[in-house]
């Protein structure tokens, strides 16, 4: 039988300097190519129907989920209800759904289903690391006027055209807060941030009144 092959023999010193060269590459500063184009913090209504804003920080948690390498989110509350807006040019970095943010933050979330309303939303029900349980809807809305419930369609759709920004509209209400309250509030939101109409034929149904 021929004689097995001799190993490839490798200079002590150079590798040395591969392994020093390694160790270099992986302490530089990160510099992400996917850097979204830069969006202001959106600017959140100072009433929404008859409550007044009560601005609310973005947790550590959210700072990084939301607003790194270009998005930009704040957060409000209005009475008893909340409400969080993120807006990107990048729905794949910035937009995530309750599942995900709220999930990270110690709640325990539950998907629903979409609502049948007049917006387009998906429902959640959360319970909150203090046991109190919410109602979390989440709408998708792009600068073209699309809209959807789903963050996977918004995804599809911005890569029919990318660059062109999405905002995620999330309205928090106590559980048991009745729904059509909640709805009335869902139309407020709408109103107070001037989006555009909701798709057909969800849009053809009668509005709620205002709170």
């Amino acid at each position: 039988t021929p004689d097995p092959a001799p190993l490839f023999a490798v200079n002590p010193l150079a590798g040395l300097a591969f392994l020093a060269a390694c160790a270099a590459i992986i302490t530089l500063p990160s510099h992400p190519l996917d850097v979204a184009r830069p969006l202001p913090t959106p600017q959140l209504p100072a009433h929404i129907a008859v409550f007044a804003a009560q601005p609310g920080a973005l947790t550590a948690q959210e700072h990084a989920y939301f607003t790194r390498y270009g998005g930009g989110a704040a957060r409000a509350a209005y009475g008893p209800y909340g409400l969080l807006v993120v807006s990107t040019t990048a729905p794949l970095r910035h937009l995530h759904a309750p599942e995900e943010c709220l999930a990270g933050a110690g709640h325990v979330v539950r998907y629903l289903g979409q609502t049948t309303g007049w917006m387009p939303s998906a429902m959640y029900r959360s319970t909150d690391p203090q046991g109190r349980v919410w109602r979390v809807t989440v709408s998708y809305v792009s600068e073209r006027g699309e809209w959807t419930a789903h963050v996977a369609e918004a995804v599809w759709r911005w890569l029919q055209a990318p660059g062109s920004s999405w905002r995620m509209i999330q309205r928090i209400a106590p559980w048991e807060a009745p729904a059509v309250a909640v709805e009335n509030f869902d139309v407020a939101v709408w109103r107070a941030l001037d989006l555009p109409p909701p798709p057909s034929p969800i849009h053809s149904q009668p509005l709620p009144v205002k709170l």
